[in-house]
């Protein structure tokens, strides 16, 4: 069947400006604050993500509330450097399961606060089935939602 379509931005990033996109990275309540793609997160705990914790964002599509369940499958953290993998786990439009054709669909975020350091964003994905002569319509898609999530921390780290 082939492995996964992957996908990989970056933006550099001042030192204090990739310290602030770190923080807001981790910290789930800051979120809705800046991921234009989401109205509100729900999630058992808040504050500090986990791992393995389990993330439902919210958000507006034509005039439908749509949740987008990811998962968190890793943290690493260390000096300067942070890095947070999520899994989707599903996708609900007006409480009706969709996007069944995502076999599978992996975002990891990494930001170094150091000289020369910024944000990057490597996606990986996954198309099942018939859905598969639409590959570059997903491909699209999922590359415009990594740009979007790129670009909104970026911008909210640098003011």
């Amino acid at each position: 069947m082939g492995g996964p379509t992957v996908h990989c931005i970056r933006a550099e990033l001042p030192i204090d400006s990739a310290e602030k996109a770190r923080e807001s990275l981790l910290n789930i309540d800051t979120w809705p604050t800046w991921n234009s793609n989401t109205i509100k997160v729900l999630t058992s705990d808040s504050g500090k993500m986990i791992q393995g914790q389990k993330l439902a964002f919210h958000s507006m599509n034509k005039g439908a509330l749509l949740e987008t369940r990811w998962g968190v499958d890793s943290i690493r953290e260390g000096d300067g450097f942070s890095e947070i993998c999520f899994s989707h786990q599903g996708q609900l439009r007006m409480e009706k399961e969709v996007a069944k054709s995502i076999a599978e669909l992996n975002i990891c975020i990494t930001v170094l606060a150091r000289e020369g350091g910024g944000v990057e964003i490597s996606t990986a994905w996954r198309i099942k089935g018939f859905a598969r002569i639409f590959k570059q319509s997903f491909r699209r898609l999922i590359i415009s939602y990594s740009q979007r999530l790129l670009d909104d921390l970026v911008n909210h780290s640098s003011k």
